[in-house]
């Protein structure tokens, strides 16, 4: 028989069985934590009772049964080790996320404090992002708009550089442009009353200038159409800008282009864009140009062509109202008070605001001009009817004592403010009066008047003669009477007496010399 390979049981070589005998790695060291041992519970013991159990499986010998290995557990205990097991013995520590979120709380500030804080915070960053959305609205608008519109936009920037000249000149260059018969100042007037409504001061004041330069250096053709729409408009609601109702808001409402007095630092700029506004108001829809309807001058002609049209169209372009008409006076006075209103104060001094004062001067220099024309070529006809005396009277009258001297001191009192600036106003006025003309026209209508003195003279002469025969007659009868009486009582009239009356008739000559 072959002989046996092993002894009472099988098993490895000493070197396999040296190997096998160290403790296998542990498999859960990574996710060994309090949770899993609670979790998971110990393995049953292993014996050679349990059926249940997976035990080693017998020896082919039956001699003998194999234990488990040494090292996988506690003598009489078949539990894990667990490296951290006496950390079960307090409370366990908190966690991670626990210490964190508790030091975030700890450090979290006052909820009152960061309510203000965002709020104020987020006005702030709401205006500051208002005004750079409309600056860039602005812009963008410039970029995708009409040239018209780009020129308007560029010419009311709201900051603090002057409308710029060519900015001007291409605006008001459109009116030279399109023929009289179209109808250009309805856009523009909108466009600029929009400009008017916005809140900066910057964009209202220079608003109001470029309708200025409109009404003053606008074409011939047009000055006409932009009186009547500026007239019409202002007894129109603006549809934007209406609440409702009767009291809606109009076109250049002085509220509205004026504004609400909320910036204390722009009080100034407020209180002259006020007294300017009124002005250019004023102006625009009373006279066209350098006062045209005043001198005749730059008056529009009728084109020559059929008979019939030249005349309708000669009936057109005639004037409605005479140069030196009443209502050309009153106009005329308005504007003058309007002009005179527009000086620069303390804290109005900018070059926007000298710009708008140099135009005031320049348009009352005009005006005067314009009526020293007028009257000059009034003056100088041979024959004056009897109903226009009275009016070139008083024309002469309101340019010798209201509107030449008042422009003159208007002038010099504005003239070093705006030397300042580099705007400089001309030295003389244009057109000037004669003196002979103008005392002329003051004694025009002044006939009647002197034949009404004479009447009167002549009725006060015969009066006079009538009382001092009535006043002889009584002392004729006087002297009778005191000779009678004198005669009677044998006395003769005291030297006093004829001293009394010596005094007095001295002391009625000084007094009626006095009133004389």
């Amino acid at each position: 028989s072959p002989p046996r390979r092993g002894g009472s049981s099988r098993g490895p070589p000493p070197s396999q069985q040296h190997q096998r005998r160290r403790p296998p790695p542990a498999r859960f060291d990574d996710y060994d934590d309090d949770e899993y041992d609670e979790d998971y519970p110990p393995p049953p013991r292993r014996g050679s009772g349990s059926r249940g159990g997976r035990g080693p499986p017998p020896s082919r010998g039956g001699r003998g049964q194999r234990g488990p290995p040494p090292g996988r557990g506690r003598p009489g205990d078949g539990r894990m080790v667990s490296y951290n097991q006496s950390r079960r013995r307090g409370p366990p520590p908190p966690s991670t996320f626990t210490r964190g979120l508790s030091a975030i709380r700890d450090k979290m500030p006052d909820p009152t404090a960061v309510k203000d804080t965002m709020l104020s915070a987020t006005k702030a960053a709401q205006e500051k992002t208002s005004a750079l959305s409309s600056n860039i609205y602005r812009e963008v608008k410039g970029l995708t708009s009409s040239e018209l519109e780009q020129v308007m936009l560029k010419s009311t920037r709201p900051d603090d550089t002057p409308v710029k000249t060519k900015h001007v000149e291409r605006l008001v260059g459109v009116t030279y442009q399109i023929s009289g018969k179209y109808d250009i100042y309805d856009a523009v007037l909108r466009k600029l009353w929009n400009k008017m409504a916005e809140k900066d001061m910057r964009t209202k004041l220079k608003s109001v200038y470029v309708l200025h330069r409109f009404s003053v250096d606008g074409g011939t053709d047009h000055q006409e159409a932009l009186k009547q729409r500026l007239r019409a408009l202002r007894k129109t609601k603006d549809p934007k800008r209406s609440s409702g109702g009767r009291g809606g808001t109009r076109y250049f409402d002085s509220k509205v282009l004026i504004g609400t007095d909320t910036d204390p630092d722009g009080a100034g700029a407020r209180a002259f864009l006020s007294r300017y506004a009124h002005y250019v108001l004023t102006r625009a829809q009373t006279f066209g140009g350098i006062f045209n309807e005043i001198s005749l001058a730059q008056a529009p002609a009728a084109p020559a062509s059929k008979k019939s049209r030249s005349k309708s169209r000669a009936q057109v372009s005639k004037p409605k109202n005479p140069p030196l008409c009443e209502e050309h006076l009153k106009f005329a006075q308005m504007v003058l008070k309007a002009g005179l209103a527009c000086t620069l104060h303390d804290g109005e001094e900018t070059e926007s605001t000298a710009m708008c004062v140099e135009r005031v001067a320049a348009d009352l220099m005009g005006l005067t001009a314009a009526v020293a024309v007028a009257l000059k070529r009034e003056l100088k006809k041979q024959t004056i009817s009897e109903d226009s005396e009275e009016l070139l009277k008083q024309w002469c009258e309101f340019y010798s004592e209201e509107l030449l001297p008042d422009t003159k001191k208007f002038c010099k009192k504005v003239t070093g403010k705006l030397d300042a600036y580099g705007l400089y106003l001309p030295s003389r006025i244009g057109a000037n009066l004669s003196q002979d003309l103008l005392e002329k026209g003051l004694k025009l209508g002044s006939g009647a008047d002197e034949e009404e003195e004479e009447e009167e003279k002549a009725v006060e002469e015969q009066s006079e003669e009538e009382d001092k025969s009535e006043e002889k007659n009584n002392e004729g009868g006087g002297k009778v009477e005191d000779a009678d009486t004198s005669m009677a009582m044998g006395a003769q009239p005291s030297a006093s007496t004829q001293d009394t009356d010596e005094y007095d008739e001295y002391e009625y000559d000084e007094y009626d010399d006095e009133y004389d």
